[in-house]
Protein backbone atom coordinates (compact mmCIF):
# COMPACT_ATOMS: atom_id res chain seq x y z
CA UNK A 1 0.00 0.00 0.00
CA UNK A 2 2.77 2.45 0.91
CA UNK A 3 4.62 1.66 -2.32
CA UNK A 4 1.45 2.39 -4.23
CA UNK A 5 1.19 5.88 -2.67
CA UNK A 6 4.91 6.50 -3.24
CA UNK A 7 4.31 5.64 -6.89
CA UNK A 8 1.95 8.64 -7.05
CA UNK A 9 4.86 11.02 -6.38
CA UNK A 10 6.90 9.94 -9.40
CA UNK A 11 7.67 12.18 -12.34
CA UNK A 12 5.16 10.54 -14.68
CA UNK A 13 2.26 11.16 -12.28
CA UNK A 14 2.72 14.94 -11.96
CA UNK A 15 -0.56 15.73 -13.83
CA UNK A 16 -2.46 13.51 -11.39
CA UNK A 17 -0.79 15.22 -8.46
CA UNK A 18 -1.64 18.67 -9.85
CA UNK A 19 -5.27 17.58 -10.33
CA UNK A 20 -5.40 16.29 -6.77
CA UNK A 21 -3.92 19.50 -5.34
CA UNK A 22 -6.32 21.69 -7.34
CA UNK A 23 -9.23 19.53 -6.21
CA UNK A 24 -8.19 19.87 -2.57
CA UNK A 25 -7.95 23.66 -2.96
CA UNK A 26 -11.43 23.72 -4.51
CA UNK A 27 -12.87 21.56 -1.74
CA UNK A 28 -11.35 23.62 1.08
CA UNK A 29 -11.83 27.02 -0.53
CA UNK A 30 -15.14 28.78 -0.74
CA UNK A 31 -15.01 29.14 -4.52
CA UNK A 32 -18.34 29.53 -6.29
CA UNK A 33 -18.59 28.66 -9.99
CA UNK A 34 -19.56 31.44 -12.41
CA UNK A 35 -23.29 31.73 -13.08
CA UNK A 36 -23.04 30.52 -16.69
CA UNK A 37 -20.94 27.49 -15.74
CA UNK A 38 -23.27 26.72 -12.84
CA UNK A 39 -26.16 26.73 -15.27
CA UNK A 40 -24.44 24.11 -17.40
CA UNK A 41 -23.40 21.90 -14.49
CA UNK A 42 -26.87 21.94 -12.90
CA UNK A 43 -28.41 20.31 -15.99
CA UNK A 44 -28.67 16.52 -16.44
CA UNK A 45 -26.17 16.72 -19.30
CA UNK A 46 -23.69 18.50 -17.02
CA UNK A 47 -24.10 15.82 -14.35
CA UNK A 48 -23.53 13.14 -17.00
CA UNK A 49 -20.32 14.85 -18.12
CA UNK A 50 -19.08 15.08 -14.52
CA UNK A 51 -19.82 11.39 -13.90
CA UNK A 52 -18.17 10.39 -17.19
CA UNK A 53 -15.05 12.38 -16.29
CA UNK A 54 -14.91 10.62 -12.92
CA UNK A 55 -15.28 7.20 -14.56
CA UNK A 56 -12.54 7.96 -17.09
CA UNK A 57 -10.27 9.26 -14.35
CA UNK A 58 -10.87 6.18 -12.22
CA UNK A 59 -9.72 3.93 -15.05
CA UNK A 60 -6.37 5.64 -15.57
CA UNK A 61 -5.50 7.49 -12.35
CA UNK A 62 -4.47 6.62 -8.83
CA UNK A 63 -7.38 5.69 -6.51
CA UNK A 64 -6.54 8.47 -4.05
CA UNK A 65 -6.69 11.06 -6.84
CA UNK A 66 -10.00 9.59 -7.99
CA UNK A 67 -11.56 9.84 -4.54
CA UNK A 68 -10.41 13.45 -4.13
CA UNK A 69 -11.74 14.24 -7.60
CA UNK A 70 -15.11 12.65 -6.77
CA UNK A 71 -15.41 14.84 -3.69
CA UNK A 72 -14.46 17.90 -5.75
CA UNK A 73 -17.07 17.27 -8.45
CA UNK A 74 -19.70 16.65 -5.77
CA UNK A 75 -18.83 20.03 -4.23
CA UNK A 76 -18.91 21.61 -7.70
CA UNK A 77 -22.39 20.19 -8.30
CA UNK A 78 -23.70 21.31 -4.91
CA UNK A 79 -22.27 24.82 -5.25
CA UNK A 80 -23.65 25.07 -8.78
CA UNK A 81 -27.08 24.04 -7.57
CA UNK A 82 -27.00 26.70 -4.85
CA UNK A 83 -25.81 29.56 -7.07
CA UNK A 84 -27.95 28.76 -10.11
CA UNK A 85 -31.72 28.81 -9.81
CA UNK A 86 -33.47 27.28 -12.82
CA UNK A 87 -35.72 29.62 -14.73
CA UNK A 88 -33.81 32.84 -13.98
CA UNK A 89 -31.55 32.73 -17.02
CA UNK A 90 -33.29 35.11 -19.40
CA UNK A 91 -36.05 36.70 -17.36
CA UNK A 92 -35.91 40.45 -17.07
CA UNK A 93 -37.87 42.41 -14.48
CA UNK A 94 -41.24 43.59 -15.73
CA UNK A 95 -42.06 47.26 -15.43
CA UNK A 96 -45.35 47.33 -13.54
CA UNK A 97 -45.72 51.10 -13.44
CA UNK A 98 -49.02 52.37 -14.66
CA UNK A 99 -48.45 54.93 -17.44
CA UNK A 100 -51.77 56.70 -16.88
CA UNK A 101 -50.61 57.81 -13.39
CA UNK A 102 -47.49 59.69 -14.49
CA UNK A 103 -49.37 62.93 -15.14
CA UNK A 104 -50.84 62.72 -11.63
CA UNK A 105 -47.37 62.53 -10.09
CA UNK A 106 -46.31 65.95 -11.39
CA UNK A 107 -46.28 68.29 -8.39
CA UNK A 108 -45.77 72.06 -8.49
CA UNK A 109 -42.52 73.49 -7.16
CA UNK A 110 -42.92 74.47 -3.52
CA UNK A 111 -41.64 77.59 -1.79
CA UNK A 112 -39.08 75.55 0.13
CA UNK A 113 -37.62 74.12 -3.07
CA UNK A 114 -37.37 77.61 -4.56
CA UNK A 115 -35.57 79.00 -1.48
CA UNK A 116 -33.15 76.07 -1.31
CA UNK A 117 -32.37 76.48 -5.01
CA UNK A 118 -31.56 80.19 -4.50
CA UNK A 119 -29.29 79.55 -1.50
CA UNK A 120 -25.58 79.81 -2.09
CA UNK A 121 -23.90 76.42 -2.02
CA UNK A 122 -21.62 75.56 0.86
CA UNK A 123 -18.00 75.90 -0.06
CA UNK A 124 -15.57 74.10 2.17
CA UNK A 125 -12.24 75.85 1.86
CA UNK A 126 -9.27 74.05 3.24
CA UNK A 127 -7.16 76.18 5.52
CA UNK A 128 -3.49 75.31 5.14
CA UNK A 129 -2.32 77.84 7.77
CA UNK A 130 -1.33 76.20 11.07
CA UNK A 131 -3.41 77.31 14.07
CA UNK A 132 -2.06 80.12 16.23
CA UNK A 133 -3.07 78.54 19.56
CA UNK A 134 -1.53 75.80 21.68
CA UNK A 135 -3.49 73.25 23.73
CA UNK A 136 -3.73 74.17 27.39
CA UNK A 137 -4.25 70.72 28.87
CA UNK A 138 -1.40 68.40 29.67
CA UNK A 139 -1.26 64.82 28.49
CA UNK A 140 -2.26 63.44 31.91
CA UNK A 141 -5.17 65.92 32.36
CA UNK A 142 -4.38 66.34 36.07
CA UNK A 143 -4.96 62.68 36.77
CA UNK A 144 -3.26 61.08 39.74
CA UNK A 145 -1.43 57.78 39.62
CA UNK A 146 -2.99 54.82 41.40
Amino acid sequence: MMLNIENLFTRKNIPQLVLAIMSVFYILGDILPPHNLAGLIATPLGVAVLIASAVLLSRCAHPVVTVVYLIAIYELYERSRKTHVRGTEQKLPVDKRQPHLTHENQFPVTLEEKVVKKMAPWVMKENHVPPSFKPVLDNDMNASEL
